[in-house]
């Protein structure tokens, strides 16, 4: 819990909603009973007759067992189970069971001689009211206490979760990769294989043949696959819930806490019966209003005196009771002038009274307080784990569309630029076999660790991209220096560039069977820039299907196009550079 903090307002809503909760008939409701319940019979009945502690003892637990067992039969029928609230069945209940309770006591003091003046109405009027409202109380109190455990059991599970996948996101990530990479070195390596014993035959054409095939039959649809790919982010392994205690505030704001209105009006409904039992029905009347002022008023007063105020939550304990007990003090004042029947020990056993349900009143608040930060505490577990959560299905689309594009790029490139090499080259020399397969090999190597790029500069990557067609194509290559570091600055943007670019080359040659292809990287204003690539190709094919470059020219870029002017085909994109760093 925090240092301090302001509670919500109770509100008559809430609390009806509290009272028809399913823990209105739950054990806690039935022992907390005992509370008022052993007070009235012990305390209040010895003020008003005299009869011996163990006659009270038994009328007490008479009345108390009366009372509950209705409750427990009502309990068959509306268990304690996730149910709407229903705060006028269970308030009729209450009531039901507090006439069983007033009837039952009543046929006991006439059976035992004890029946005085006054008794009927006090029973059969009284002990209704005193039930509903001292239930009503304690269902409030229970439902706070069983929300709040439930809320703390759920935030303890919450929180385990948080961890779980906090540290194993970068497992899941790593996991994925090596999936990825075995599946790839499984269909990938034999054609490699095949490719390597073309080289020891003296037919160019068949090293060439084995080239095109494994890019064209082996690496295109495997980067689709690998892109297309979805990962299930499957967390239902994750341990259960834990038990965790929550702490109470060390200090509150006294005033917030304060609700005279509520104390009041709780007071009144259970002092109605016994002070018409004590007084006549004039008296009776003004003694009850005069209870409401006085806590009302004086609540009101403390309250606005204390608004600001913050105490340490012990002193609370007291000063709040006391705040509602100490106005009623005023009748040892106004007991004569009103011609009131009630005696001293009346009186101070009402203040005890009042004093204990201001204890209640301050605890149960206390408590609906704790679940309600437990809630928000709950709220932004929550928020925490779909962060994690999205962010491992970014790293999980990201680390798939890494791979599909080294796939895409490098690989790919690498297969077709070697078959055009071969093309060129009547008599390879085994020199030049061994540089072909050098090339493969990095290319490939490269799956091994798609972040290979955290540790490259953007030029760097593009002059690799130059100098693996350097044997069949001429490609220049031109970016202002400002331009390429702002890019390299920022490493999805870089990484994202030089996929880009990989893909519009790689598409100058492969399709447009281009021999010269000038990249011009340059910049728009602050916050985009434009990747333009020229060849001498031929003219695309307007029919042809969009194919997994198309979807990365489509992801990578704000916009792009393929236009055809004389014998050029240029190529031209927008890209996003984050915060403007140009």
């Amino acid at each position: 819990m925090t240092e301090s903090y302001k509670p919500h307002r109770p509100t008559a809503k809430r609390l009806l909603q509290q009272v028809g909760s399913r823990y209105a008939l739950s054990n806690q409701v039935l022992i907390f009973f005992l509370v008022p319940a052993f007070g009235v019979g012990l305390i209040f009945d010895q003020t008003r007759t005299d009869s011996p502690i163990e006659y009270r003892l038994l009328g007490t637990t008479i009345g108390y067992l009366a009372t509950i067992i209705p409750l427990l039969i009502a309990r068959i029928f509306l268990p304690n189970k996730p149910r709407p609230s229903r705060p006028v069945l269970i308030m009729s209940i209450f009531l039901l069971a507090g006439l069983v309770r007033g009837a039952t006591l009543l046929e006991f003091s006439i059976l035992s001689g004890e029946f005085q003046q006054g008794e009927l109405l006090y029973r059969l009027v009284g002990g209704p009211l005193f039930t509903l409202i001292s239930l009503i109380l304690n269902a409030i109190l229970a439902s706070n206490y069983a929300r709040h455990k439930e809320a703390l059991v759920q935030l303890a599970a919450e929180r385990l979760r948080l961890q779980v996948r906090s540290a194993g996101v970068l497992a899941r990530v790593q996991q994925q990769q090596e999936e990825l990479v075995a599946k790839v070195e499984t269909l990938i390596r034999p054609a490699v294989r095949k490719i390597q014993e073309t080289f020891t035959s003296d037919s160019s054409a068949a090293v060439i043949s084995s080239l095109r095939d494994a890019a064209d039959e082996v690496v295109r649809p495997l980067s689709r696959e690998v892109a297309e790919g979805n990962d299930e982010l499957n967390f239902g392994s994750e341990p259960a819930a834990v038990r965790v205690k929550s702490a109470l505030p060390k200090r509150v704001v006294l005033g917030e806490f304060l609700i005279p209105f509520w104390a009041a009006t709780m007071t009144i409904g259970l002092l109605v019966s016994s002070t018409v039992l004590l007084e006549e029905p004039l008296t009776a009347l003004i003694v009850l209003i005069l209870i409401f002022a006085l806590i009302f008023g004086f609540g009101r007063f403390i309250q606005g005196l204390t608004n600001n105020l913050e105490i340490p939550t012990w002193a609370a304990w007291l000063i709040i009771p006391i705040t509602y007990a100490f106005p009623l003090s005023a009748f040892f004042v106004l007991k004569p002038l009103l011609n009131m029947q009630s005696t001293d020990a009346q009186i101070y056993t009402m203040l005890f009274f009042e004093f204990i349900l201001g204890m209640l009143l301050f605890f149960s608040q206390l408590v609906q307080l704790q679940r309600r930060e437990t809630t928000e505490r709950l709220e932004d577990v929550n928020k925490q784990l779909e962060v994690i959560s999205s962010r491992l299905s970014q790293e999980l689309w990201l680390n798939r569309k890494r791979m599909a594009a080294l796939l895409h790029g490098p690989v790919q490139a690498s297969l077709y630029a070697a078959a055009m090499g071969m093309a060129q080259t009547s008599n390879p020399t085994a020199e030049y076999l061994a540089k072909v397969q050098k090339d493969i090999e990095s290319a490939l190597e490269q799956l091994n660790n798609p972040n290979h790029l955290e540790s490259e500069t953007l030029v760097s990557v593009l002059n690799q991209i130059r100098d693996l067609w350097s044997d069949s194509v001429e490609i220049k290559i031109q970016i202002a220096d400002e331009l390429q570091q702002a890019i390299t600055n920022e490493p999805l943007t870089c990484e994202a560039t030089i996929e880009l670019t990989r893909e519009l080359v790689t598409n100058s040659i492969k399709h447009g069977k281009a021999t010269d292809v000038q990249v011009n990287i340059s910049s728009i204003d602050s916050s985009r820039f434009s990747v333009e690539v020229k060849d001498n190709g031929t003219a695309p094919d307007p029919e042809a299907e969009p194919g997994y470059g198309t979807k990365v020219l489509n992801e990578l870029s704000l916009k792009w196009e393929r236009t055809r002017s004389g014998d050029t085909t240029r190529a031209y994109a927008e890209m996003v550079l984050p915060g403007g760093s140009v």
